[in-house]
């Protein structure tokens, strides 16, 4: 029997929201960077056309401060990894009091300067946001996201890609960090399956509520 195509069908990404609950009491999965060396990266697939500006990410513990690069990188075809050719960046000072702290970087350009060349996408388009120490001194901080494996790569081709201690990219399929990408007009779109939230708060219901009623506006995808 043939397959069938049937128009109007959309597979929405689920938002962790589960794990992200988890993680605020307490559970959220980190990865240390540490070393002059150290380096993420997380692969992204655009979700939407136009100019990209800024990064946002989450912090976890910094116990003492440094300079991170943040950078725009293709993806290498061959191996599924950063092709370290740095397309666009900037620089952000992280201090040692920066502790679960949401972090937006200035403007992301061809010379990490706000009048540098921004990089223009197109909804889809694959993409590496790559965190590396720019001049490494003592950093020793956590970038926060959480783990899951089976939901993590529910539905979602976005990973998370290490090199630890000048040993080589290596895929992290346990760890989904918290990034947001901003384009130029305003606007803040996440990537993955992950909320970029640096807590939640509970609204807790049940049969001794008043009322006993729960809602959830929504938007329909199409």
């Amino acid at each position: 029997m043939a397959l069938q195509n049937i128009n109007g069908i959309y597979y929405p990404h689920p938002p962790i929201a589960y794990d992200l609950g988890q993680a605020a009491s307490g559970g959220y999965d980190a990865t240390l960077l540490d070393g002059s060396t150290d380096k993420l990266g997380f692969l992204v697939r655009v979700p939407k056309t136009g100019t990209l500006q800024a990064v946002g990410f989450l912090t976890g513990t910094v116990t003492t401060g440094d300079t991170l690069k943040i950078s725009f990188q293709d993806v290498d075809t061959t191996t599924g990894y950063p092709d370290g050719v740095v397309d666009q960046y900037r620089t952000v000072a992280i201090a040692d009091t920066d502790d679960d702290t949401w972090i937006t970087t200035g403007i992301i350009s061809s010379d990490g300067t706000d009048t540098g060349t921004k990089r223009s996408v197109t909804r889809g388009d694959r993409l590496f946001i790559v965190i590396e120490f720019d001049s490494y001194v003592a950093g020793n901080l956590n970038l926060k996201g959480v783990g899951n494996t089976t939901r993590a790569n529910f539905f979602d081709e976005s990973y998370l890609v290490t090199d630890l201690a000048g040993t080589g990219w290596a895929k992290d399929v346990d760890t989904f960090p918290c990034f947001a990408l901003q384009y130029d007009d305003g606007n803040y779109y996440r990537v993955g399956p992950i909320l970029p939230v640096s807590n939640l708060s509970y609204y807790t219901i049940n049969t001794g509520t008043t009322p006993d009623e729960v809602a959830l506006a929504f938007q329909v995808p199409f």
